[in-house]
């Protein structure tokens, strides 16, 4: 697919030399975008040669933009990315149903610069969210709105190509986001790298000819190139028609290009047959050689990074980028010996389930077994898992990049993959669940087991499921459900206050104060008047005068009321604003104010349905004023907003105010005037027909006017001026409010000689800001703890009723968890991540959990369990970690060797010997917990093989030991 050619050309550049805003460049058929052939307002309003803007157009601009927005994605198509709050205020703008009050300018300019990083021009911030940051628009709605409204600068162009994820059993299309960032360097000099991005779906053949341009490398000249994974860690990248995600590419992956000697040869190859370098990290700090030339020419296989004599399971996972929250999740697997002891001795292989629908062909449970070999054959310090992260990716598309996941999310995932690939019923029949009916727990519970084993019966099923009480009460009519549910893992909330640090800013109503950042602690579920109550001792100021506001692109895209949800504030643009007066009881009116730069168009006879022939632009920071309900005369107007902008909007000294707003005769423009150089006359403020009393304004020396508009601040309602009586007194002007918001016109001149951006952006910190953080002395609770409030007792949320078979409705029922029968291996996943639309956080409380002797019996309610095979005691084997913040971080495993009964630390390829004592700590996210005294399984040995018998023609018979009579697998070299 073609990609337009978005040439810009600027459109207008104010007297500061600022960049103003672009638009397309008609210039050539060459397939670029051809521009309006109508004329285009300044900030973006389509105009006709009359001048008139085209309202039908606009009228169904909606419409046209959310039916292209619905259309499928399809490979190879370029969609956009927009800032989420401009593409929100764009569909306010439209949603208006009268044209008279719509906004001529509308949003303003598309402005992506809140998407991008601040070092590198085009490049996206880590961890943007969809509909939180950003949406996407297929190519056409691209069109049509930089037709309208033009963009800001070249940067807010963000064109991403819709990509297939490779080797998916689906047909799954995606917007690539994110491109994968390349570190690009040449042979001999192979500590210098260039970064280059490239998409996922461009074939190696594609960086191969970057880099012969980037290196000026000849057409002509044989070249070969290499993955470079440690310091002395390559793999030769031989098939170029692979794509980047094919080839297991990641971000920040280093390329080396090599190029052919004259004589034939390739300059490493002599250099690495010889070569070997001391190792990277290995067990318990030990250090080895290793051959470093070794690759393997199959492009997704595991290979083998470090060959080193080690105890089996001692082996380290190579991070493929950003891939840390995997080899977390497979260390602790791995170090789960009732699974790995199955997988070791074969007897998988005899119940792979390649019909299963809900399986994944056997691809997982071959992959990850391959895998457990590798980890447990003693043969390697480390191992590359490319092949098993291609086989994930192509089942699960969430985890098929290289940006950073929830190694709890993997773990789910893996166990339900590895489940259904080794499930031995073929054919799931259908089971009807029954409600209990007062029947005995013990033969409901017998039941409902009997039913999920007739559909799910696999090693998965034997180690790792668990079983769940759950009662609903109907609220009404009481109605009790019981039913048993199986579980893999237990997922436990931390009691612990829930709170959130906001970085606001304050703007006292004493104009000559400076606007006062800080930071408040709030509760996440709590309100707008809860955060005034936070802020009020800093700012000095009872709550009862203080307003909540969302402040974007210069005007007040939402005030907030006190009973709204602090969930729903973003911590960028919120502005605290101190009001006259107690806020519920307002004496005042309270009227929003916005700055407005006035231009006048290089037309000068166009004029828009709106009346007027001038462009404005919002400015500066808006602000709120309190006037009497009875009214306030013009000229007490003036003085109450130059009084609020004086501290840096003031005349200079020595100059005239009528000197700069000059050149209006009789109210009309002068034709004799000139020109600025970005086509803007220099006039007063309101020179146009509309507006009578502008040579009152210049006689008086005023340097600006005002306007009565719309909430965006961009289109009049009423041109504001004084009146008189015929002895003279002026007539007061009524504003309404929460109805009335006002404009201040400065034409350009004016503001660029009174505007100090310098003194407008000036800001005082307070110590909040330094010294407010979350509690890192917070109490340590205990597991106990956790798993008493997951039983809990709770009630449904409004958004997930329980439809009650005796009211026939939906009901907010109670609802409480029982533990009916435990696993052999226990999985406990400690909830430390929160998520709303507008944040996201994580608890780093430290959990206190018992490393040997859990006792669960206090939790189970079957009291019928007995035996050692149910036994309640629990000892630990492994733990998942998690260091740092919530969409980033890095996560390790501490994992209990099986053969030596010691603890070693696992942090990707380095794996290092331990203290029992280290192993809790507020870092801990997933807990694996075995039941002491487990029976032994058959065929678990780890010293188990193969029994084989050789053949004819060379292939080998397996003899399985499973729970099912012994099969003959027939088995390829």
């Amino acid at each position: 697919m073609t990609v337009k050619n978005y040439n810009l050309v600027q459109s207008n550049k104010d007297d500061s030399g600022s960049t103003g805003i672009f638009k397309c460049n008609s210039n050539d058929s060459s397939g670029s975008l051809q521009g309006n052939s109508n004329n285009t307002t300044e900030n973006g309003a389509a105009v006709n040669s009359n001048g008139d803007v085209h309202t039908e157009s606009i009228m169904s601009e909606k419409e046209n933009i959310e039916d292209l927005q619905k259309q499928p994605l399809v490979e190879g198509e370029l969609w956009y990315l927009i800032d989420a709050k401009w593409f929100k205020v764009w569909k306010k703008h439209v949603e208006l149903n009268s044209p008279s009050t719509r906004s001529v300018t509308g949003p303003g300019p598309l402005d992506n610069s809140a998407l991008l990083t601040i070092d590198e021009p085009r490049v996206l911030k880590n961890h943007l969210m969809e509909g939180v940051d950003w949406e996407a628009v297929p190519q056409p709605a691209w069109d049509i709105l930089f037709e309208r409204y033009g963009v800001k600068d070249q940067d807010s162009i963000l064109p991403r190509r819709c990509i297939a994820n490779s080797g998916s059993i689906s047909s799954n299309v995606k917007i690539e986001i994110y491109k994968v960032p390349l570190r690009l360097g040449c042979h001999p000099d192979e500590d210098s790298f260039q970064t280059k991005e490239f998409s996922a779906s461009e074939k190696i053949s594609a960086i191969e000819e970057t880099m012969r341009k980037l290196y000026h490398v000849k057409s002509n000249a044989e070249v070969r190139l290499w993955q470079k994974y440690a310091m002395t860690t390559l793999e030769v990248i031989k098939d170029l028609n692979h794509t980047v995600n094919e080839a297991s590419l990641f971000s920040g992956n280093k390329i080396i290009m090599e190029i052919r000697n004259d004589d034939g040869s390739w300059p490493k190859s002599s250099k690495l047959a010889s070569a070997s370098s001391s190792s990277g990290p290995g067990v318990s700090g030990e250090s080895t050689k290793f051959h470093s030339t070794r690759y393997n020419s199959n492009n997704f296989s595991d290979f083998t990074g470090q060959q080193k004599s080690t105890p089996g399971g001692l082996c380290g996972l190579s991070n493929l980028g950003n891939t840390c929250f995997m080899n977390s999740a497979l260390q602790c697997l791995s170090n789960t010996p009732p699974l790995t002891d199955y997988l070791l001795s074969g007897c998988h292989l005899c119940e792979i389930n390649r019909e299963n629908a809900l399986g994944m062909q056997g691809k997982i449970a071959e992959s990850y077994s391959e895998l457990i070999k590798q980890l447990w054959s003693g043969s390697y310090s480390y191992v590359v898992p490319r092949n098993f992260k291609l086989q994930v990716g192509r089942f699960a598309p969430q985890f098929s990049g290289y940006q950073q996941q929830d190694s709890q999310e993997l773990l789910a995932f893996l166990l339900d993959g590895i489940h259904e690939d080794l499930n031995r019923i073929k054919r799931k029949p259908y089971q009807e669940v029954k409600d209990a009916a007062g029947r005995p727990d013990q033969i409901v519970s017998e039941e409902a087991w009997i039913r999920h084993k007739l559909r799910n019966d696999s090693i998965v099923v034997d180690i790792f499921h668990g079983m769940f009480k759950s009662t609903l009460v109907c609220p009404d009519c009481a109605k009790i459900s019981v039913t048993f549910d199986p579980f893999c893992y237990l997922s436990v909330p931390l009691p612990v206050k829930k709170e959130r640090i906001l970085e606001i800013f304050y703007i006292s109503y004493d104009s000559s104060d400076l606007p006062l950042q800080l930071k408040v602690i709030v509760p996440k579920n709590g309100t707008i008047s809860d955060l005034c109550e936070a802020a009020s001792p800093s700012v000095g100021v009872p709550t009862r005068k203080l307003c909540v506001t969302d402040v974007y692109n210069h005007r007040f895209h939402k005030v907030f009321a006190n009973d709204e949800l602090v969930s729903s504030i973003m911590d960028k643009d919120t502005i605290l604003y101190e009001i006259p007066g107690d806020i519920n009881q307002l004496e005042d009116v309270v009227v929003p104010v916005y700055l407005r730069e006035h231009r006048n168009s290089r037309y000068g006879a166009m004029r828009s349905v709106y009346g007027s022939s001038n462009s404005t632009e919002l400015f500066g920071q808006p602000f709120l004023i309190a006037v009497p309900t009875s009214g306030t005369t013009y000229n007490e107007l003036y003085e109450l907003i130059a009084s609020k902008i004086s501290r840096y909007f003031r005349l200079p000294p020595n100059t005239d105010a009528r000197s700069l707003t000059g050149g209006v005769v009789n109210g009309e423009i002068d034709d004799n005037d000139d020109f600025d150089e970005d086509g803007s006359r220099v006039v007063p403020v309101g020179a146009d027909d509309t507006m009578k009393s502008s040579q009152d304004d210049v006689n008086n020396g005023r340097l600006f006017s005002f306007a009565l508009v719309n909430s965006y601040g961009s289109s009049d309602i009423q041109k504001l001026q004084p009146t008189r009586d015929i002895d003279g007194s002026e007539h007061n002007i009524i504003l309404e409010s929460g109805r009335s918001y006002l404009a201040v016109d400065i034409v350009t001149t004016v503001k660029t000689i009174c505007f100090s951006i310098e003194e407008a952006e000036k800001i005082e910190k307070h110590e909040s800001v330094s010294t407010v953080s979350y509690d890192k002395k917070k109490q340590t609770i205990a597991l106990a703890d956790c798993i008493n409030l997951f039983l809990k007792k709770e009630k449904l949320g409004i958004n997930d009723p329980w439809f009650c078979p005796e009211c026939k409705k939906h009901q907010q029922a109670s609802k409480k968890f029982d533990i009916w029968d435990l696993p052999e291996v226990l999985v406990v996943h400690l909830k430390r991540f929160s998520y709303s639309r507008y944040w996201r956080d994580k608890l780093d409380t430290l959990v206190n959990f018992p490393v040997t002797s859990l006792d669960m019996s206090q939790y189970v309610i079957n009291r019928r369990s007995s035996g050692p095979a149910q036994s309640t005691m629990y000892d630990l084997i492994a733990v998942s970690n998690h260091y740092g913040g919530l969409g980033g971080g890095h996560y390790t495993a501490y994992a209990k060797n099986k053969l030596d009964n010691a603890w070693y630390y696992f942090d990707d390829s380095s794996v290092s010997s331990t203290s029992e004592e280290s192993v809790v700590s507020k870092a801990a996210y997933v807990l694996f917990y075995r039941r002491r005294n487990a029976p032994s399984r058959r065929g678990s040995s780890p010293d188990t093989t193969m029994e084989a018998e050789s053949n004819g023609d060379s292939s080998e018979t397996l003899q399985c030991a499973s729970s099912g009579p012994a099969s003959d697998i027939e088995m390829s070299d």
